[in-house]
């Protein structure tokens, strides 16, 4: 508690120092920081410091990326007739899987299946599995396009996690599974993929890191065809905390959906792509989906725990709310 108080005093002499000397903070150190954050390897004490100092500009810049970049009326997914064409067989797998711990919720799930079955890629490739239960409804969806496509697993397992995996995928014999960093396993990929249409789900924990920065540029780079990109963690600045258990942003920035934002306003925007976060409306239509979830988290956290890894809305229950995909696409695909 105190080094918290420490570094918030110091930060805030940083700050007042800056303003005074050097003006404000503008948005090449911001984002120097931000690809800094939550790094293990790479972020030092003097970052803290910064993180807090810059907090006003950051918590700005974080609200300006999403009000110029999502500025839309409605949900683009809702009462979509891609959605109403697969939803009842999205219903049936459902009953099917068991909900496994670091899965997406079905909410999500639901919109990254029916993009598989609508678009039909060639190639799809899922960086940071878990224990791998989105795994298997995006191969469900590639078997029942029945197109050929090949699906590339790219993750870090503990030995029940590959267990886990390796029994939800046995059924397609068009899943490969390659251990490894992502970032580093992508480029076995690069040359045999390079001229199929591709689709993408990076899971995990990954936009967190250095690494991510890495792996997405390659992407962008070496899979020229890419149809979507999809973030398993795209909600609004919800809490999620480093190792240590401290929050340098007071408003919780969420550094998954803002690098989201930055890619497409980096690399996609005006070239034929749009943005989409899942919104508040289509998580409230489909909220059903996630029953069993709350089921999950509520036997293993209780429901007065708020820092388990599915935190509950409090006045909705509604953990649809907390956890949300984020997905950069091509217009023409909607």
């Amino acid at each position: 508690m105190l080094k918290i108080r420490f570094i918030k005093i110091i930060s805030e002499i940083v700050y007042r120092a800056r303003i005074l000397f050097i003006g404000a903070v503008t948005k090449k150190p911001i984002d120097r920081l931000i690809n800094k954050i939550y790094d293990a390897e790479d972020y030092s004490f003097w970052d803290s410091i910064l993180a807090y100092a810059y907090r006003r500009e950051l918590n700005a810049y974080v609200l300006a990326a999403d009000v110029n970049v999502l500025k839309q009326s409605d949900d683009v997914f809702i009462n979509n007739p891609i959605i109403m064409q697969y939803e009842r067989e999205f219903i049936e797998l459902a009953n099917k899987y068991t909900f496994k711990m670091k899965g997406m919720i079905n909410s999500s799930l639901l919109i990254l299946y029916c993009m598989i079955r609508h678009t039909k890629p060639e190639i799809f490739i899922e960086s940071g599995l878990g224990n791998g239960y989105s795994s298997g409804y995006i191969a469900e969806a590639l078997r029942m396009n029945n197109n050929g496509a090949k699906m590339y697993c790219l993750s870090f397992f503990s030995p029940e996690e590959y267990e886990n995996v390796t029994n939800t995928l046995k059924p397609f014999d068009f899943v490969q599974i390659i251990e490894g960093r992502s970032e580093i396993t992508i480029d076995s990929l690069s040359e045999q993929c390079k001229d199929n249409t591709i689709g993408v789900l990076v899971g995990g924990p990954m936009a967190r890191v250095m690494d991510w920065n890495v792996l997405i540029d390659k992407l962008i780079k070496q899979f020229p065809k890419l149809l979507f990109l999809t973030v398993a963690s795209a909600q609004e600045h919800v809490p999620f905390w480093s190792d240590g258990g401290i929050q340098y942003t007071p408003r919780h920035i969420n550094i998954e959906r803002l690098k989201l934002v930055n890619i497409y306003s980096n690399h996609y925007k005006n070239k034929g792509y749009s943005l989409y976060i899942q919104s508040n409306q289509f998580s409230r239509k489909y909220q059903f989906l996630d029953a069993l979830v709350y089921e999950y988290r509520n036997q293993r956290w209780g429901r007065e725990f708020p820092f388990g890894p599915y935190k509950v809305d409090k006045m909705n229950d509604h953990i649809a709310y907390s956890i949300k995909l984020g997905m950069i696409y091509k217009n023409h695909l909607l």
